[in-house]
């Protein structure tokens, strides 16, 4: 069972900004994925929705890096994967030893491949509204709900797809491969 402590001590910070809008942070990038307005200082932008890039009044470097498209990148030692699939993309953020993946739609169709590649992920960041089918074939250690609208849409999602540890009501996460509980957890952070 994973502690406070453990939460609390390790590298990546990751926090939920709300709506489909999530921020990674180390001690050399940080990286937002959908900011949606949000005021955040960032090195560099995924922007997964198709919407066009917002702007972000204050940034680390003299230009935020933007990704808007399928493709592989990699920034500050930190590596991102933007791969599209039918009904929506996914995008992939390697960063300091823990692999995320960020599934932005509500319907999918995927391979065995790429729903193997999906469950080589330590954590899912996932639509409240994802389709249960696909929430059942999924196997990270932490699975991260987002686009919540208040706590009955958390008690729907976690109701209806029976997970077993549910760690409710967390501001922001730091992680490291060590920190990364034994069986699939599913952590909600507040936004």
């Amino acid at each position: 069972m994973i502690t406070h402590y453990d939460i609390i001590n390790a590298n990546m910070e990751l926090n939920y900004l709300g709506d489909k809008s999530f921020k990674f942070k180390n001690k050399s990038i940080t990286l937002l994925i959908n900011p949606n307005g949000n005021k955040e200082k960032a090195d560099v932008v995924v922007m997964t929705a198709g919407n066009a890039m917002p702007t972000i009044a204050t940034v680390t470097r003299n230009e935020v890096f933007q990704i808007m498209e399928e493709g592989e990148y990699e920034l500050g030692g930190v590596g991102i994967i933007v791969s599209k699939v039918k009904g929506g993309n996914i995008s992939y953020v390697f960063m300091d030893g823990v692999r995320v993946a960020y599934i932005f739609g509500d319907s999918f169709e995927l391979s065995d491949k790429q729903l193997e590649t999906l469950n080589e992920s330590d954590v899912i960041l996932t639509s409240i509204n994802l389709d249960k089918s696909l929430i059942g074939k999924l196997d990270p250690y932490i699975l991260i709900p987002f686009g919540q609208s208040g706590q009955t849409d958390v008690d729907k999602f976690i109701s209806e797809n029976k997970f077993g540890t549910v760690v409710p009501n967390l501001d922001k996460i730091k992680l490291d491969p060590d920190s990364l509980p034994e069986d699939t957890q599913v952590w909600v952070l507040n936004g």
